[in-house]
C-alpha cells in the first residue's frame, strides 16, 4: 500500500528540515513499520496518519528546532515545547492537518532504540529507522487496538526477518518497568497464544 500523500509531504518536510539543522533523528511508529514490511516485500492493509521521529537533543537545541518549525510553516507553539517534552516526553507538530509526534530519545530504552537504528530508505529518503525488533516492542508497549493489529501483520509479513532471541532479550530488559510486555510479545509472534486485554485508545 503507498504512503498517505499528508503523511509523505509532511515526513519530506520535517526531515529535510532536522537534517538542515543536524540534528539526528530515527523514524519510529507507522513509517517505521511500513518499511520494514516494504523490505520484506509485504504490505499493510492500513496506512499510517502521522509521522513519528525519535530526537535526541538538548533542550536549547529543541528549541531551535521548534522555532525553525515554526519559520517553515509548521503548526507550533515554541514557547511551549519545553514544558511539554520535559513532563510528557514528546510534542505534536502538524503540517498541513498531518501529525508529527516528535519523541524525547533520552530515556534507557529509547536511548537504546536509537543507538540500534539503521538506515533505510523511506520515500527515496535516506534515514534511520528502528530496527524491526523495536519496532514489535514499541507496538507492544502501547497495545491498543490498532497497535495489535499492525504488530500482527508486521510479524505475519517479517516472519523470516525477526531476530526472537534479540527480542526476548530486550523484552527481559524492560520486564521491571512492563510486566505485560512479554505476554503481549508472545502472543503477537503466536497466533495461539492468547491475547493480553488491549490497553484504551487515546
Amino acid at each position: 500500500m503507498p504512503f498517505d500523500d499528508g503523511v509523505a509531504a509532511a515526513f519530506h518536510r520535517v526531515a529535510n528540515l532536522l537534517k538542515g539543522t543536524g540534528e539526528g533523528f530515527v523514524v519510529i511508529g507507522g513509517l517505521a513499520v511500513e518499511a520494514h514490511a516494504i523490505e520484506a516485500g509485504g504490505d499493510l492493509s492500513e496506512m499510517t496518519n502521522d509521522v513519528d521521529l525519535l530526537l535526541q537533543v538538548t533542550p536549547k537545541s529543541l528549541i531551535s528546532v521548534a522555532e525553525k518549525l515554526a519559520r517553515d510553516g509548521f503548526d507550533i507553539d515554541p514557547s511551549s515545547v519545553a514544558p511539554s517534552w520535559s513532563t510528557a516526553g514528546f510534542i505534536h507538530v502538524y503540517d498541513h492537518g498531518t501529525r508529527i509526534d516528535l519523541m524525547e530519545g533520552a530515556s534507557s530504552f529509547r536511548s537504546s532504540v536509537f543507538e540500534r537504528a539503521g538506515f533505510q530508505e523511506i520515500l527515496g529518503q535516506r534515514v534511520r529507522v528502528a530496527t524491526l525488533e523495536d519496532c514489535i516492542v514499541m507496538k507492544c508497549i502501547a497495545w491498543r487496538p490498532k497497535d495489535i493489529f499492525v504488530v500482527s501483520e508486521l510479524v505475519r509479513i517479517c516472519a523470516d526477518s525477526i531476530d526472537r532471541r534479540h527480542l526476548l532479550e530486550r523484552v527481559q530488559s524492560l520486564e521491571e518497568d512492563q510486566p505485560q510486555l512479554q505476554a503481549r510479545v508472545e502472543s503477537a509472534l503466536d497466533p495461539s497464544i492468547p491475547q493480553p486485554p488491549a490497553q484504551r485508545e487515546d
